[in-house]
């Protein structure tokens, strides 16, 4: 369900982003590939031990292997796309895999990009995961309704 909200909020958002400014347009192609691309951006978390993912605090190992998820996932990305034989797939996975978790002042992961070198389709379904993050009801927060997200508790 999470990854079909964050679909659907990418949509709403790249919609209004090509209507405001048209020099961000993207075909009907690219944005095929892209949602294509979501349905994996966090594949690199299932590789990961359940026990650190449910943990209340983390340890610096522990941080480590959570921030080089998109590397594993980028792995994983290419060798089962590769057998698609679908380029433009592998290459926009990757991207998106790589650089979602990248923040523009640079203090992302797993490369520390900043500003231009995070690519604009990264930066928006980034934005669509903090909406979901948001407004979904998870075991440690109530979720904020789409009325309120942006109002203080």
């Amino acid at each position: 369900e999470d990854i079909l909200n964050i679909k659907n909020y990418f949509s709403a958002i790249v919609n209004q982003v090509m209507s405001d400014w048209p020099e961000y347009y993207l075909s009907e192609y690219q944005l095929g590939k892209i949602m294509d691309s979501i349905d994996l951006y966090n594949i690199g978390l299932y590789v990961l031990p359940k026990s650190i993912l449910k943990k209340d605090s983390l340890t610096e190992e522990n941080i480590k292997l959570i921030k080089n998820h998109p590397n594993i996932a980028s792995k994983i990305v290419t060798r089962v796309l590769a057998t698609k034989k679908d380029t433009d797939l592998v290459n926009y996975t990757n991207k998106i895999v790589l650089m979602v978790h990248e923040r523009y002042d640079g203090s992302g992961y797993p490369d520390g990009l900043r500003e231009s070198l995070i690519p604009e389709e990264a930066k928006l379904i980034k934005v669509a995961d903090v909406y979901e993050a948001l407004t979904q009801k998870r075991k440690y927060k109530e979720g904020k309704s789409r009325r309120n997200y942006n109002k203080k508790d």
